[in-house]
């Protein structure tokens, strides 16, 4: 088996990217602290991290092929959206028109949309009604640094309950 990482580390996980994570759920969880809601906290004071400029999360209005930037490079990396579709989603909560937003990455700066790794978000006239989130070609690899499988990961996030007042 080939090795990925120096012998010393001697912990298993998983490789996406050239990068390691100690599992699936640490890969998530750094992908979604780029996501609209995620405000981190600055040192040891509970006051918000405010965007300077502010992100633009939804570029109205949302019609086919409209294209804008979330993120710059470096900042952690490049994350555009781009409106493909319009669809009809049915989730717990009913049943909603929605604008399809995907997300793309360019995680390690090069220029270009990397193909392994995508969000899809749908819209409609309640906000976010689904989420769904994939990564493809996850390498696993055990305490001495060798590859013992490949996978691909995807997480679904749908609207449970709409209560409007």
């Amino acid at each position: 088996m080939p090795k990925v990482r120096p012998a010393s580390v001697s912990r298993s996980g998983i490789l996406f990217n050239g990068r390691y994570f100690s599992n699936v759920n640490q890969l998530f969880q750094i992908i979604q602290d780029a996501l609209p809601g995620h405000f981190p906290l600055v040192g040891d004071t509970t006051e918000p991290y405010i965007e300077d400029p502010p992100l633009v999360v939804l570029q109205y209005p949302l019609d086919q092929d409209t294209t804008w930037t979330y993120r710059y490079a470096y900042d952690p990396w490049r994350i555009d959206k781009v409106v493909i579709g319009e669809e009809e989603i049915t989730v717990p909560a009913g049943a909603f028109e929605c604008m399809k937003v995907k997300w793309l990455y360019d995680i390690d700066n090069d220029g270009e949309w990397d193909s392994d790794l995508f969000i899809e978000d749908y819209i409609g006239d309640v906000g976010l009604v689904k989420r769904e989130i994939t990564i493809l070609g996850i390498i696993s690899i055990n305490e001495l640094g060798e590859i013992v499988g490949y996978m691909d990961s995807m997480g679904r996030y749908t609207l449970e309950a709409v209560s409007l007042e």
